[in-house]
């Protein structure tokens, strides 16, 4: 129920059925909407308020009273302990201070026993019978909704900052991983190395017939076949050490100038035989002999070996194989 300051007229004088009719509706209005309210006139004495604010504020039923000091109000929730722990008197009269300052009231709280929590905005109006009103809003829901975002965010933190070392950790483990398996090429690199540099030398040797003919002129031809081979072996472990360090982001690309001819030649000797054991007939193109190419000279001999081994494994025996170098 909206209360209304008591009139100057006389109880034989009543007010005019509008006006009573516009006091009923505006009391009905004000009991409907969600936020309390309180006024007091210029003797800081009740003047207004309704439904929503005795319903909120959880005053006892008849409790409330057109002209009520707000004195009596403050005593009343200090001894409720709405105010906080102390001396009642003296939490009420620092309560009543501020409802009768001039300093408006835009944030502020009241926590009862149950859990509400309310919230208080006090205005001063400039002129008129009113001289002070207080709004009070149940932000109760609102508040649960702000602990739960808290918490929830709180929980966030907690699940990335546990994500976090979970990763940093696995990060860890698989860089150790990495170093042991560059350790682990690093020396079975080291244990093929040996036996290939044997197999080079003695093929050199043959070669070179350093001991006497050997006869049948394919020998030699052969034996520059495996020390090419073996050399080309031996380069590739040196490149499977450089994937490695590749992996760790410590590879380098060495660039030269490399006569092409000689590139595909050296290439297309190494698959030779394979080609003539499928019954292929292989076919090359050279490019001219000053042809030269800015690249890294093992890398580019693998990726011809890649690319002829591949032709002559899919090609049908008795086919063609043609591999051509040239400018573009």
């Amino acid at each position: 129920m909206l209360y209304r300051f008591p009139s100057a007229k006389a109880k034989d004088d009543p007010l005019p059925r509008q006006a009573e009719t516009d006091l009923r509706l505006l009391s009905n209005v004000a009991d409907e909407i969600d936020q309390g309210f309180l006024a007091w006139d210029r003797d800081t004495k009740l003047s207004l308020w309704n439904r929503p604010y005795e319903e909120m504020l959880g005053y006892p039923p008849g409790f409330l009273y057109v002209g009520q000091p707000l004195m009596e109000l403050a005593r009343f929730h200090a001894r409720r302990g709405i105010y906080g722990e102390g001396d009642v008197e003296l939490l009420a009269q620092q309560r009543y201070a501020l409802l009768v300052s001039d300093a408006e009231i835009t944030n502020a709280h009241l926590t009862f026993g149950d859990g509400r929590i309310v919230q208080i905005q006090r205005r001063l109006p400039s002129d008129g019978e009113i001289a002070g009103v207080i709004t009070y809003t149940d932000v109760t829901e609102l508040h649960a909704t702000r602990e739960a975002l808290v918490d929830a965010n709180r929980d966030l933190e907690h699940r990335v900052d546990k994500r976090t070392v979970e990763l940093r950790n696995a990060t860890e483990r698989a860089e150790q991983a990495n170093r042991t398996k560059s350790d682990f090429l690093a020396h079975m690199s080291h244990e093929l190395r040996t036996p290939l540099n044997s197999i080079i030398g003695f093929a050199d040797i043959l070669a070179g017939q350093l001991f006497g003919p050997l006869g049948d002129g394919r020998y030699q031809d052969y034996a520059r076949d495996i020390r090419a081979s073996g050399q080309h072996l031996l380069e590739l472990i040196t490149n499977i050490l450089d994937a490695a360090r590749l992996g760790a982001g410590e590879s380098q690309i060495n660039e030269e100038d490399i006569e092409v001819r000689g590139l595909v030649e050296s290439a297309t000797r190494m698959v030779s035989e394979r080609a003539k054991a499928r019954h292929l007939t292989f076919r090359i193109d050279h490019a001219p002999d000053t042809t030269l190419l800015r690249a890294d000279a093992v890398r580019m001999r693998q990726v011809l070996l890649n690319l002829l081994s591949n032709a002559i494994k899919f090609t049908p025996a008795y086919g063609e194989v043609t591999l051509i170098a040239g400018l573009d």
